[in-house]
């Protein structure tokens, strides 16, 4: 403290020589640490009074928006002197309102289906104060809090209940429409309208604008589709003949079909087309489309693969409650797509067809000897793309002797896929340099003209 100042000197008046000195940066410490100290002082003299009401007034501004934007500090603790609907207002702006209307969804959700106990008990505020907390205020927040454990306890316990014994609770994935049709039959609950804007879905091509390369593709699932169509239909007739015996009626081979392609080459609207073709022939419900993550599935308007399949995702065996919302899943399907096929792992896909052949299997559907009972499947997507997360890939060989049963499963189940249609026309990208640029770095090769390209001058 000596070192500060000379005995002739005040510290008042070194401080005022310092701050007329000091650099910017300085300053703007010294105007926090003032903030700090005021703030800490109004709450501290609000305390004491802890009834003082905070009157809003006046309308809210851009002061604290344009100071943020801008850096300066000084600006900052300027724009904060505010009043409380100008402060509200600023909050309010931060908000997303897509996601605050996904929690209005879910709060009347929870209420319909009484999850919150006694809707008649209505948590009203006793007064529109707005004050500082004291210690009172935190004992009672601490005792409200151990009356809400207490609810939510005797709200879930008959819950728990109602699960069979036996049933996996860790591992089971349970499908949307499945807990629709729950909250139908126990509460009644009305389907929620949200917003799905944010979402970009495919709207359904038709078959006349697809490139040359999509509708082959496109023809081959139409051709196979009216065989086993027509099979049924004779199949329906023979056994309508009561005079004759009902003959053998031989349905179409499997269809086991890949579909790869680069990015841009119109996969997804090929498969917009596909759903098309069976919604046009009445038999949509035939046609279950899925992909590995969330998003390419609501591109496609599809599922994931771990809820087509109820695959839990603890590996763990699946449950009877999972198994029997599967067979019924699966009764009246017949065609499969699966999306992003390079995040597909061997095991997953031994996994997928084990889950599909035991549903058939528990009708009678199945077709003995065949992957995925019988069920037709074709896979989309590109290898060059993401690899799959803790597993092999389809294209790659593996040391049988090593390697699990279901890698192994997998593998061999893939290699069943004969049907190959390459998409390869280009869609997307117009501009042939890039679309060579784009091609380069997707086999992972850059030469001299790739170089060169992305490093001159625009």
């Amino acid at each position: 403290m000596k070192g500060l100042k000379s005995q002739q000197e005040t510290f008042s008046t070194v401080f005022q020589l310092f701050y007329e000195t000091t650099s910017k940066s300085n300053h703007n410490v010294v105007s926090g640490i003032q903030y700090y100290y005021e703030c800490r002082s109004s709450a501290g003299q609000r305390t004491l009074h802890a009834d003082v009401t905070i009157e809003p007034e006046g309308e809210a501004g851009e002061a604290v928006s344009g100071a943020m934007a801008s850096g300066d500090s000084q600006v900052v603790v300027a724009a904060l002197n505010m009043t409380e609907s100008q402060l509200e207002s600023f909050i309010q702006r931060q908000k997303n309102p897509r996601e605050e209307q996904y929690a209005h969804a879910a709060v009347i959700i929870g209420q319909r289906t009484n999850m919150f106990g006694n809707e008649s008990e209505q948590w009203t505020p006793t007064s529109d104060r707005v004050i500082i907390a004291c210690t009172a205020d935190h004992e009672k927040i601490q005792r409200w809090q151990a009356v809400m454990t207490d609810m939510v306890h005797n709200v879930n316990e008959p819950m728990e209940e109602e699960l069979e014994d036996g049933a996996n609770r860790d591992g089971e994935v349970t499908g949307l429409e499945h807990l629709e049709e729950t909250y139908e039959s126990e509460g009644g609950v009305e389907a929620m309208e949200i917003d799905r804007s944010g979402e970009e879905t495919m709207t359904p091509l038709d078959v006349s604008d697809l490139r040359p390369d999509q509708r082959r593709a496109h023809d081959i699932v139409h051709w196979h589709l009216k065989e086993t169509l027509g099979t049924l239909v004779r199949h329906l007739e023979e056994n309508n003949h009561q005079k004759n015996a009902p003959t053998a009626v031989h349905a179409p081979e499997q269809l086991l079909m890949v579909m790869p392609g680069e990015g841009g080459v119109g996969k997804s609207r090929t498969i917009q087309a596909i759903t098309k073709t069976f919604m046009s022939c009445g038999v949509g419900h035939m046609l279950v489309k899925s992909a590995l993550t969330g998003i390419a599935a609501t591109v496609i308007e599809g599922k994931t693969v771990h809820i087509v399949a109820q695959l839990p995702v603890n590996r763990k065996s699946q449950s009877q409650k999972a198994n029997r919302k599967l067979v019924q899943f699966w009764q009246d399907k017949k065609y499969l797509i699966i999306d992003e096929m390079s995040m597909l792992a061997c095991h997953n896909l031994a996994r997928v067809s084990a889950a599909i052949s035991t549903a058939k299997s528990s009708t009678g559907m199945a077709v003995t000897g065949l992957p995925f009972g019988g069920v037709n499947v074709i896979l989309v997507g590109d290898f060059h793309q993401f690899a799959p997360v803790g597993g092999k890939p389809l294209y790659r060989e593996m040391n049988t002797a090593k390697a699990s049963a279901d890698n192994c499963l997998g593998r061999a189940i893939y290699k069943h896929f004969k049907t190959v249609v390459h998409l390869k026309e280009q869609v997307r990208v117009t501009d042939s340099k890039w679309l060579d640029v784009l091609q380069h770095v997707r086999k992972g090769v850059v030469d001299t003209s790739t170089s060169t390209y992305c490093t001159q001058s625009p």
